[in-house]
This record gives structure tokens, C-alpha cells and sequence, in this order.
């Protein structure tokens, strides 16, 4: 807490000290926070209630801009650049932020692109290095995981830009569904599958023989006590699925698309075989892995409940 304070300008509450005619404000105004801007000579940044709540740019004494704020103040922080300031403030749902930047007199916006300088998130607003975080709630999101979007505005020469977003399981913590497979991505983000357990010969088996539909967030992983080099085929399966076969640590060595046998009475089967040993090998839905741009080298952290992997078949069949 302290270094993030030292990197930031946090929320100043009005002393007892402080009156609000210290401020070119309205005559009965409650000052709720205010601060100097860095490195703006006779520039303050102030928040006050009048009739509404305001926030307001204010330079030896003459107020040059000002602007209603739609919700509660919670922190007033300086990210870093010269005359940039923010604040940030609770809605009835979620959080926002205005982000605004002094140049000479002139104010505006804080945000390249965004001409507002306003951005909101129904999950919140986290203030970080550099910056803030905007939380969203992933509504378009069609399988059964639950994911917020996080969205990073950094700052970037004098001002702030918007950051690629983030995908983000959105999960209290210990509160995901398990077993399942988490991906951390370069991106940033992080993808989870829920994951169906094939740990016996039976179950390696039938696999997803007749199953029809399978979420867009479940697939299932096929496990054994240690590295095998098994060959699987498409035998009464009605859904195309690319399948991942990992190392011992979870590492993503290769990735194969099995389509739907063109009939059911096809012969030969075609038999899908990676080039190397495996322990872990997890069908999903076509099209997942590539979806999320999950490849050879990303890494899964597996987490199969109570599963022991010692109890687990110790070659292709037992």
C-alpha cells in the first residue's frame, strides 16, 4: 500500500481546516476531496457538492472547467504525467472514472480516443500502477462459465490509453467449478474449462461416444499415471473436437482436429496419434483451442479434485 501511495495521489478528505471558500466553488459547497495538481503551478483538482456533485479544475483562483460526476467520489489519484488526474466513483452499479488532463488552460480528456474521459464497469474500477482497471461483466459469454472483461487504461506518454482486454474468470476465490483446466495467456488473460474425468479403462472407452452436444466450457480429460502414447478415434462420436495432448507439467505439446466420421459404418476408422508421449489428453469442442488462441507451449494448471494419479490406468489400456 505504501509504494502504490507513493506512485499515486490517493483520495484527500477535507479537513476540518479546509473551508470551501479556500476554492472558487459555489458559496455553501461541501469540498469532498481535493489536491494540487503535479507539476501544474497554482492548479488544484477539487471534488465538491453543491446542488450535485462536481468535479473542478481550478487555477489561482478561477475555476476553468468543471463537470458533474453520477455517483459517489471514492479516490481522487494522480497516475503520473503532468496535469493528469482522475477520479473515481461509485454508480449504482459498478463503478466509473473521469479521467481528465490540464494542458496550459485547457482541459480534456484524459483517455486517447475517448473524447468523455469517462469509462464505467458494472464489476468496478481498480486503481493500478500506472493507471486504472475497468471491470465488466462478460454478458455475450454463451458457455457456462462465468467471465468478466477487464479493460487496463495505462498511461502513454501524456495521457492514457486503452489496453487490449482481458478475459478473466469471474469467480469468487475457491469458488470455481472443478476439476478444471486453467490457461494464463500472453495476453493477459486467463481461460477456464470445466472438465469431465476419464480415469478408468471403462471411461477411456466410451470417452463422448454418443453424446450429442458438449458445452462450449466443458470438455474431458483423459488421464494416466504416467506418459503413454495413445491413439484415439471419432467411433460413434457426433461432435467434431480438436483434442490437446499435455506433458506431465500441463505444457500443451500438440493439438489435433478430429472431424465426424463421414458415416457411421466408415472403414477403416482413422486413428488420431500424437508424435510424443503424453500423460493428460483433454477433448474439447472443435474450435476452442484456436478460439482462445491456446497452442503448444501454453501451459494448463489442471486442478481434478480428489483425483489421485496414482490410481490412474498406467498404459493405453490399464
Amino acid at each position: 500500500m505504501r509504494y502504490l501511495l507513493s506512485l499515486l495521489t490517493a483520495l484527500v478528505l477535507l479537513p476540518r481546516a479546509v473551508s470551501a471558500q479556500t476554492y472558487p466553488v459555489p458559496r455553501g459547497a461541501h469540498i469532498l476531496a481535493h489536491a494540487p495538481l503535479r507539476a501544474e503551478r497554482g492548479a488544484s483538482v477539487i471534488v465538491f457538492r453543491s446542488r450535485v456533485i462536481e468535479v473542478a479544475v481550478a487555477r489561482n483562483g478561477r475555476i476553468l472547467w468543471e463537470e458533474r460526476i453520477s455517483g459517489l467520489p471514492l479516490r481522487l489519484v494522480q497516475p503520473g504525467p503532468r496535469g493528469l488526474f482522475a477520479v473515481v466513483f461509485r454508480r449504482s452499479r459498478g463503478a466509473g472514472v473521469l479521467a481528465m488532463s490540464l494542458a496550459g488552460s485547457h482541459v480534456g480528456s484524459g483517455i486517447t480516443g475517448n473524447p468523455t474521459g469517462a469509462a464505467t464497469g458494472d464489476e468496478g474500477v481498480r486503481v493500478v500502477r500506472g493507471g486504472f482497471v475497468v471491470l465488466r461483466r462478460d454478458r455475450a459469454h454463451a458457455g457456462s462459465v462465468k467471465y468478466r472483461t477487464l479493460i487496463p487504461y495505462l498511461v502513454c506518454g501524456r495521457l492514457l490509453c486503452q489496453g487490449n482486454p482481458e478475459l478473466r474468470p469471474d469467480y469468487a476465490p475457491g469458488a470455481a467449478p472443478v476439476p478444471n483446466a486453467t490457461f494464463a495467456l500472453a495476453n493477459g488473460s486467463v481461460i477456464l474449462l470445466r472438465l469431465e474425468i476419464a480415469a478408468t479403462i471403462a471411461d477411456q472407452n466410451r470417452g463422448l461416444m454418443n453424446v450429442r452436444s458438449l458445452d462450449p466450457d466443458t470438455g474431458m480429460i483423459f488421464v494416466w499415471s504416467d506418459q503413454v502414447l495413445c491413439s484415439f478415434w471419432m467411433k460413434d462420436t457426433d461432435i467434431p473436437l480438436d483434442i490437446a495432448f499435455l506433458a506431465p507439467d500441463g505444457t500443451v505439446n500438440e493439438i489435433i482436429h478430429m472431424p465426424v466420421l463421414d458415416s457411421p459404418n466408415a472403414e477403416p476408422i482413422p486413428l488420431y496419434t500424437p508424435k510424443n508421449p503424453y500423460q493428460f489428453a483433454i477433448e474439447a469442442n472443435a474450435g476452442f483451442w484456436s478460439r482462445y488462441d491456446i497452442s503448444p507451449g501454453v501451459k494448463a494448471r489442471l486442478n481434478l479434485g480428489a483425483l489421485s494419479l496414482t490410481d490412474a490406468p498406467k498404459t493405453c489400456y490399464g
